[in-house]
């Protein structure tokens, strides 16, 4: 089987599994948060380094997103103030990629993003289940590359 279609099958059951747990055994991960941040791993060059700029990235922007959604309405929590304050979540990313850990852009507005569409933004319990889907769809992302690295050279 070439690399290809491994990873193709590699990533699909990962998905279709992972999709099922998030919403029949543990319903406050988000399925679609995984698979954001699996593109993510992919996009950051997969492999390990992969899996780290991902975490370290969606996370990230997460947390932005999280001190934002608590500045908010301690300043009256208007969309004028909303959208400054996205900005400066926007500014903070880029400005924060100097850090070697933070410095894969796309990831931390995916985990921005993310949070902002989850609405996990105010609740540290819904926070937390973001996260975990951020980690789990890295991991996904890891597990599928290795997988089809397998299937491909065990079919050679």
């Amino acid at each position: 089987m070439d690399r290809q279609l491994a990873l193709a099958l590699s990533s699909g059951v990962l998905v279709a599994l992972w999709t099922f747990v998030a919403l029949q055994l543990i319903p406050d991960l988000s399925p679609w948060v995984g698979v954001a941040a699996m593109g993510c791993f992919f996009a950051a060059g997969g492999k390990t380094q992969g899996f780290q700029k991902t975490v370290f990235a969606t996370v990230s922007g997460m947390l932005y997103v999280w001190v934002m959604m608590q500045l908010l309405p301690r300043f009256g929590g208007s969309t004028l103030l909303y959208a400054i304050l996205m900005g400066v979540v926007a500014l903070v990313i880029v400005i924060m990629s100097r850090v070697p850990a933070l410095s894969f852009i796309p990831g931390a507005f995916v985990g921005a993003a993310v949070t902002v569409g989850n609405g996990a933004g105010a609740d540290l319990g819904h926070l937390l289940y973001v996260a975990v889907s951020l980690v789990v769809g890295a991991a996904l992302g890891f597990a599928a590359e290795t997988t089809a690295a397998s299937l491909a050279t065990a079919k050679r």
